[in-house]
């Protein structure tokens, strides 16, 4: 294989974990018999665009196991609240709300909190 074929192949690869966000894979390959020949076969001026790609294939494959943003209570508007009070009408409990709203658990018990006992609480008085 040339030195321009094992860059190309390294790539490949690279770029077939970087999509499937398969950090596990990506790991295994990058301490792998496969990565050390084509990167040992490839020429020098060429194996800092392959780092680089290592670097971006870590990258995607951490952004996928980042937990979610925190959101602020200020972002609470009227129709999220809707959908909030939709989510619990339909009989579904914190983990499903969590899970539609896109929030955590904690934040979805907050929120049913601050926002649903209220108005349980308004309307009853």
């Amino acid at each position: 294989m040339t030195p321009r074929g094992h860059q190309t192949s390294a790539n490949r690869a690279l770029y077939s974990y970087r999509t499937r966000k398969d950090l596990i894979g990506l790991q295994a390959y990058l301490r792998g018999d496969e990565f050390m020949r084509h990167f040992s076969g490839m020429a020098p001026k060429h194996r800092i665009a392959v780092i680089m790609a290592v670097g971006k294939a870590f990258n995607a494959c951490e952004e996928r196991l980042a937990p979610p943003k925190r959101q602020s209570t200020r972002q609470w508007d009227a129709a999220r609240i809707e959908r909030l009070r939709r989510v619990y009408a339909g009989g579904d409990g914190d983990h499903q709300a969590a899970l539609a709203l896109g929030i955590s658990l904690g934040a979805a018990k907050m929120a049913r909190w601050r926002y649903l006992a209220a108005a349980t609480t308004q309307q009853a008085a």
